[in-house]
């Protein structure tokens, strides 16, 4: 039987990317939600936090700065010290995006756009037609925060045949409702210890690690926890915990670890927060390798992307 969607129902996203091999089996496009409640103090994507969209301001790219700040009718752009200041507060609650509307040498960007569940499937369409098998990854941010438009999503997903996946945080206590939807699950698991998982994210781990307990013992979903292995977050002992928790669950999943990166410190300085990570080397070749054997070892099934 056909599942019914409601291809009106609206969402943010922040893009959309097609005919990729990465995030999920074979050829598919992958959909990238605003909105995120966990705040990962190493985070590649900090403008997918905020739901709503906003602007990067690369202060690096401004060629006019004059013309730039004549754009902004709510004065978060100055010109102070011979140069162009952004007041990140007025510019935070403006809607009107005239800045970014007008710029012309790259230094604005405006992130999000609403769109409906049609809209997408609509541009999904020519890949599909390309391809016998094709599939669909709804990433983030947090797909599950939208989550009438992320529900829609999925059945209309279902309703053209295409192979579902999610990447999530696992920290929606409705993220179980969504299995029967959904082909895979990815599934991050950042840290054993719920206070230190509270001190890098911003919420506590309880929620995530009864999903991941859910999610492989879903029939017919398919369950991918993925590790980030962050320098001086997670390694040693934590990696330990991590496989004495999988263990149980070895023949319901299987893992990939992912090396920490630095690829996305200049979005912090863009949306003007401060980076933590700026002089963390990132995860050597090698680290990654051992957590791999150490795992393997254990008697886990790790995939390598």
């Amino acid at each position: 039987m056909e599942q019914a969607y409601d291809g009106t129902t609206r969402g943010i996203i922040l893009d959309t990317g097609h005919g990729t091999l990465r995030d999920g089996p074979g050829w598919r496009s992958i959909v990238y939600f605003k909105g995120c409640n966990f705040k990962c103090a190493w985070c590649g994507s900090p403008e997918t936090w905020n739901r709503a969209p906003e602007v990067l301001f690369y202060d690096d790219r401004v060629k006019y700065p004059e013309r730039l700040s004549a754009t902004c009718a709510r004065g978060a752009m100055r010109m102070q010290g011979g140069g162009l200041q952004m007041d990140r507060a007025r510019c935070d609650a403006c809607k009107a995006f005239s800045c970014a509307r007008c710029c012309a040498d790259g230094s604005v960007e405006l992130v999000g756009r609403e769109v409906t569940v049609q809209d997408i499937i609509h541009d999904i369409q020519p890949f599909r037609r390309a391809h016998s098998e094709y599939g669909v990854t709804l990433s983030g941010g947090e797909a599950t925060l939208q989550w009438d438009f992320y529900m829609e999503l999925l059945k209309a997903c279902r309703a053209h045949r295409l192979h579902t996946a999610v990447e999530t945080n696992g920290s929606s206590p409705r993220l179980p409702e969504s299995f029967p939807l959904l082909d895979l699950v990815m599934c991050d698991l950042k840290h054993m210890d719920s206070a230190e998982h509270r001190r890098w994210t911003g919420h506590g781990n309880e929620q995530v690690l009864e999903n991941i307990r859910a999610a492989a013992r879903a029939p017919d979903t398919d369950l991918r926890v993925r590790i980030p292995l962050v320098p001086e977050v997670n390694g040693g002992p934590v990696l330990e915990r991590m496989i004495e928790f999988l263990l149980p669950l070895k023949d319901l999943l299987d893992v990939e670890i992912l090396g920490f990166h630095r690829m996305g410190a200049y979005k912090w300085k863009a949306l003007g927060r401060p980076y933590q990570f700026s002089l963390t080397q990132e995860t050597p070749q090698n680290e990654i390798e051992q957590a791999i054997m150490k795992m393997t070892g254990a008697g886990l099934c790790v995939v390598r992307s």
